[in-house]
């Protein structure tokens, strides 16, 4: 029996027609950055680095192919390095494992009272076994360090696998999502978002937008 050859198109995989969003935030929304107190540097071993900019986060709402959602990290890393948090925000997806190392040689205790998940890691120091942390439900999760109340950050708990922060010029960029309708949110801190609905044509590679103003 002769075997059937079928057309190359046929053994190809079919592509899926994705186009990048672009947008430019307004950084005067961001909240300031919180500054050490002094009384945290008087006599103190270590001298705390300046606190890490503020960052928004932007993410789209919708429909996803299950192989988007797959393709998330499902890792990411929270450091604490020179008595701050490396970031003053990290976004994930839902189910996320997020590790805390800790590169300082003095102790820290990362810590959260946030209703969506509270946690407590207890005391460590470099070298040593960094706590983690699988975050299962959306929401804003205020982490603070037990020792030193300056240090603070939030980690973002997305119900997405499209989002990104934007850059301190406040230019962000959206990049593989696929035609359709979507919300599109902008987190500028705790408590303050903005949101508008969007469409991706299934016929346009690239999508540039002007994001509501926080609150409409």
């Amino acid at each position: 029996m002769k075997k059937l050859l079928l057309p190359l198109a046929c053994l190809c995989a079919i592509s899926v027609h994705a186009a990048t969003i672009n947008g430019e935030i307004d950084v005067d929304e961001l909240p300031s950055a919180k500054r050490s107190s002094n009384r945290y540097q008087r006599g103190a071993a270590e001298q705390p680095a300046a606190p890490p900019e503020s960052m928004a986060v932007v993410y789209l709402l919708g429909d996803f192919p299950q192989a988007m959602w797959d393709n998330v990290p499902k890792t990411s890393e929270l450091i604490q390095r020179g008595l701050q948090f490396e970031v003053s925000v990290m976004p994930v997806t839902k189910g996320a494992m997020v590790v805390f190392p800790n590169e300082d040689e003095t102790f820290h205790n990362v810590f959260s009272y946030s209703p969506e998940k509270s946690f407590d890691l207890g005391r460590y120091r470099k070298g040593e076994e960094p706590g983690t942390v699988v975050f299962e439900e959306p929401g804003e999760i205020a982490v603070f360090c037990e020792i030193h109340r300056h240090m603070r950050s939030t980690i973002l708990v997305l119900d997405t696998p499209v989002f990104t922060t934007a850059g301190t010029d406040g230019t962000f960029a959206l990049e593989n999502v696929p035609a359709g309708e979507y919300e599109l949110v902008v987190w500028y801190g705790p408590g303050k978002t903005s949101h508008q609905q969007i469409s991706v044509p299934a016929d346009q590679e690239t999508l540039t937008v002007q994001p509501a103003a926080p609150g409409e």
